[in-house]
Order: C-alpha cells, then sequence, then structure tokens
C-alpha cells in the first residue's frame, strides 16, 4: 500500500473497533432505519394530499 496516500481519519480510522463496539453501530443502524421505513410512508402521503 502506498503511505503517501492520504485517508481521512473519520472515514478511515486507523484502530479497530471492539465487538461490542460494533454490535452497537449495527444496533443504532437497524433502529434508524426502522424508524426511517415508519416515517417514509407518512411523507409520500402528505406530498401527494398536496
Amino acid at each position: 500500500m502506498n503511505d503517501a496516500v492520504w485517508h481521512n481519519e473519520a472515514m478511515h480510522p486507523k484502530d479497530a473497533c471492539t465487538l461490542e463496539e460494533a454490535k452497537d453501530v449495527l444496533r443504532q443502524t437497524k433502529m434508524f432505519v426502522e424508524n426511517l421505513a415508519k416515517t417514509l410512508p407518512l411523507i409520500s402521503l402528505t406530498q401527494s394530499v398536496m
């Protein structure tokens, strides 16, 4: 790998996360997607009525 290549540390952290941190990210992502899925039909209905 070319060491001269710059990486954004926010997107490419140097350290790995723990298993518990990874599980927490997946849990929070699941909650976000479930909430989004409940909200999207409401947005669609609101826009079609206008």
